[in-house]
């Protein structure tokens, strides 16, 4: 994704349900590698259980990191999705605040160009309606800004040997203010593999970005999940909000702590299968 230059033309041209469907895509290629995961684990866990010897330390080796090279994919796929999902949200709000400063000038008896310039600018509506669409043009702008930075770390991260050694990490310093710091620090490919072989460290670390804190805690969620069910299915697990959810709900805003526009992520579906690493 190349950075564009938001235009009013542009941006009234521009359908987010487009972008929406290139998310959903992502997720789906995000379920397959969970399920890649989820027959790995199966294996290894068998493999484990039967075989010993060097030839199993080495078969066991392999497969746990075809299975890491799937969660990592997993992630990569899941963070698309994110970016994705968050542009075609800030597109939408655009678009809402760009028809309602075309609705005040309409109603004004003003004109609306094609370059998004309202005229006359001497009336009384001129500079409500103007206001509106300048808002409208700056979101889009500073969401594709960040959709394309994210998208590039994404590429980054990939164009590296995904997998195959761990990247040498310091560990986090212990302040949020200096955790933050030190995330900005790591490389794409970095927080990755953190993610993927630490979520329980990132998920609940104060300072690390929300994005990567919604990752870590999916796969969390999909390892403990089998556990979580099985102990309210015998009335001993704890009952709280999201626990009583169906599984399709829990990225879609439901959990009250995540209401209001731009104070989370923006939800995407999560996909079926084994999560963490």
């Amino acid at each position: 994704m190349t950075a564009l230059t938001i235009t009013y033309a542009r941006l009234r041209a521009t359908d987010p349900a487009r972008w929406r469907e290139l998310a959903a895509a992502w997720r789906r290629h995000a379920a397959t590698a969970g399920h890649w995961a989820t027959d790995l684990g199966t294996q290894i866990g068998r493999l484990a259980a039967t075989w010993t010897g060097p030839a199993a330390t080495a078969a066991l080796a392999h497969l746990q990191r075809l299975r890491r090279v799937a969660v990592l994919i997993r992630l990569h796929c899941w963070s698309a999705d994110q970016a994705l999902s968050e542009w075609a949200a800030a597109l939408e709000r655009a678009r809402a605040l760009l028809g309602r400063g075309v609705a005040i000038a309409t109603r004004a008896g003003l004109r609306v160009d094609d370059d998004g310039r309202v005229t006359p600018p001497a009336a009384p509506a001129f500079g409500a309606a103007m206001s509106s669409i300048q808002d409208a043009l700056r979101i889009a702008a500073e969401a594709d800004g960040a959709a394309t930075a994210r998208l590039a770390e994404l590429t980054d991260s990939l164009m590296g040997d995904l997998g195959a050694t761990p990247p040498p990490v310091t560990p986090p310093p212990p302040a949020p203010a200096e955790v933050a710091g030190w995330w900005a620090r790591l490389t794409p490919a970095q927080r990755f593999w953190l993610i993927a072989t630490e979520p329980a460290l990132v998920g609940g670390r104060d300072g690390v970005p929300a994005a990567a804190r919604d990752l870590a805690n999916r796969l969390l969620l999909g390892d403990r999940r089998p556990d979580l069910t099985a102990r309210l299915e015998a009335g001993t697990g704890p009952r709280g909000y999201l626990l009583g959810l169906p599984e399709d709900d829990l990225w879609h805003g439901h959990n009250p702590a995540d209401a209001g526009f731009g104070a989370r992520v923006v939800p995407s579906q999560p996909d079926a299968g084994h999560s963490g690493y």
